[in-house]
């Protein structure tokens, strides 16, 4: 059993336990092997018995070891979760559904297909901390939300975007129940049914699907080696005549990328030349690696462009609470088609929240996750640089949750998820979110989820199976 461990990719536990796993996952440690004693492995690693054993442990957590007090460590006869492969098995047609990571982490399965935020980087007692400090409050933070969201949060959230140069007062905001509801409220107001859309590639997951739903034509902007091709959105206004366009100027949900500040100017000239209105999809933004960032679109037009903002990514999936930044013309529209689908959150939640945000831990948060999440960027940018062949390109992120990769002309990316899953790898396949040319020549990579040893070891079995023919 040969392991290397290398000191920039994390704990040495994490890096034994992931090089055992994929061990496992491939079948070269069948069902029933004896793992070597934790006195031996250590002496031929070179390190501790203590670090042994929790390597051990956490494969046991996993449900792929198991152990008996005085006998040896085995791989375990049947992976636990190896019916919840035929869910996993799903993704490329479907996309991850809310139960996709509890699922691949009870198959053993290192997940790179979820651009969320991740759990267990949240601390929750700050939060449980203001929901007792109002369980013994006023009856009425129970009652029904304002419509346009408790003026507590409203307040908040003024405040961010303030300090992120963003022009807001209370009077600007309607609370949602997350960015995709925001997202769905403006095609409700500016939106007909036939009307066409135009759409970022690559877009948000379930994007395509909600714009069908309204019965909205989808059409694709193009993207160079630039986040956005401006050429082609002249084009596509001029042939289709849209009445909105969605935006990812900060990061995206796939690529990391950020749109220059000369783009964002005749995006939003453009826009205001031909009437159309920009929904700006700001959910990621907050996750920035760098000191410095470019404007919001809508912090340089805040009437031509609509901003679309979470707490989901930048703070944790389970608050469900986002937020639109409108202008006069748009506000009174948004809250009444909210009203009208019954559609006003949690005023109990939202206090909550906007006591958590008041308090400075969001602050603390941020501080507190995003070198963490840069740390497992760069292992998944290094593991690549290292492990794939030349002909395998990927995007740099300069924040979010994720990287773009280009796979080699007739690769499949469907093709080789069905066989990365097999070796418990899973990622999100380019015709989730592409629309035009040839989708299944890309992927995106996750890498909130996994722990840079984690992500190390994914993408070198990943970049096995790329370089393996079928």
């Amino acid at each position: 059993m040969e392991i290397t461990i290398d000191p920039s990719f994390g704990p040495t536990y994490r890096q034994i336990a992931e090089k055992i796993r994929s061990m496992i996952l491939d079948g070269e440690l069948p069902p029933g092997a004896c793992l070597p004693s934790v006195r031996a492995l250590s002496t031929m690693v070179g390190t501790s018995t203590l670090t042994v054993h929790c390597a051990y442990k956490l494969l046991a957590d996993l449900g792929l070891v198991e152990s008996q007090p005085r006998q040896a460590t085995r791989v375990i006869r049947r992976i636990a979760g190896d019916s919840g492969r035929i869910m996993l098995d799903r993704l490329p047609n479907y996309g991850p559904l809310s139960s996709f990571e509890v699922v691949a982490q009870s198959s053993g399965i290192r997940s790179m297909a979820s651009s969320i935020g991740d759990p267990s980087l949240f601390y929750s007692q700050d939060l449980l901390t203001e929901f007792h400090q109002l369980r013994s409050g006023d009856p009425w933070d129970f009652y029904y939300s304002n419509p346009a969201g408790a003026p507590e949060l409203l307040e908040q959230v003024a405040r961010l975007l303030c300090q992120d140069r963003i022009a807001c007062n209370e009077s600007d905001l309607v609370i949602t129940d997350g960015s995709m509801q925001g997202i769905s409220l403006l095609l409700d107001i500016a939106t007909r049914p036939g009307d066409s859309v135009l759409v970022q590639e690559p877009g948000r997951l379930w994007l395509k699907e909600l714009l069908l739903s309204h019965r909205l034509t989808a059409i694709p902007i193009r993207s160079g080696t630039d986040p956005i091709d401006l050429d082609h959105v002249g084009r596509c206004i001029e042939q289709h005549r849209p009445t909105a366009m969605i935006l990812s100027p900060d990061f995206g949900h796939a690529t990391g990328l950020v749109m220059s500040e000369r783009d964002r100017l005749d995006c939003i000239r453009l826009a205001r030349d031909n009437d159309v209105l920009i929904i700006e999809d700001g959910a990621t933004r907050p996750l920035r690696f760098g000191a410095r960032s470019e404007m919001a679109l809508t912090a340089l037009d805040s009437t031509t462009c609509a901003y679309v903002g979470s707490f989901s990514y930048s703070l944790c999936p389970g608050v469900r609470t986002g937020f639109l930044r409108l202008s006069t013309k748009l506000r009174l529209p948004a809250i009444t088609v909210a009203q009208a689908k019954g559609q006003g959150g949690s005023r109990f939640l939202q206090l909550c929240l906007a006591r958590y945000l008041g308090s400075g831990a969001y602050e603390s948060h941020l501080a507190r996750i995003l070198p963490r999440y840069r740390a497992r960027k760069d292992a998944m940018l290094s593991a690549l640089a290292t492990a794939m062949p030349r002909s395998i390109t990927w995007t740099k992120p300069q924040g979010g949750l994720s990287t773009w990769v280009g796979l080699s002309p007739g690769t499949s990316a469907s093709e080789l998820y069905a066989r990365a899953i097999k070796l418990g790898i899973t990622f999100a396949p380019g015709q989730l979110f592409l629309t035009a040319g040839d989708p299944q020549r890309y992927l995106r990579l996750s890498y909130g989820m996994l722990e840079p040893a984690e992500l190390r070891e994914a993408t070198r079995v990943l970049a096995k199976i790329v370089k393996t023919p079928t």
